[in-house]
């Protein structure tokens, strides 16, 4: 029996490149930001989500905010961003503009 390895299934910007420690502020920001817009997902889905959705989403919330908090502690967490793309995301889920 042979091991495969798929390299496509492999994230892009965890391929090989730059360690974490020495990424710049942009990568940081757009991943942070993909895990703030997860956790209004999962808040969304903790609220309004079938009984298996809202345990699910449950679960998957302390997940989030531990990967929030990880990328939070990075020496290139911009915080002056992280407010600009926080008020952006909650635009995004005002109410009325969910589709």
């Amino acid at each position: 029996m042979a091991l495969v390895y798929d390299d496509t299934s492999v994230r892009p910007a965890f391929r090989g490149g730059t360690p974490i420690s020495e990424w710049g502020s942009e990568k940081v920001m757009a991943l942070w930001g993909e895990h703030l817009r997860n956790r209004l997902y999962l808040q969304f889905m903790a609220k309004e989500g079938d009984y298996a959705e809202r345990q699910q989403a449950h679960k998957e919330l302390a997940i989030c905010a531990r990967k929030a908090a990880f990328w939070e502690r990075h020496p290139a967490f911009d915080k002056s961003e992280a407010s600009r793309v926080r008020h952006e995301v909650q635009r995004e889920w005002a109410p009325g503009r969910r589709r």
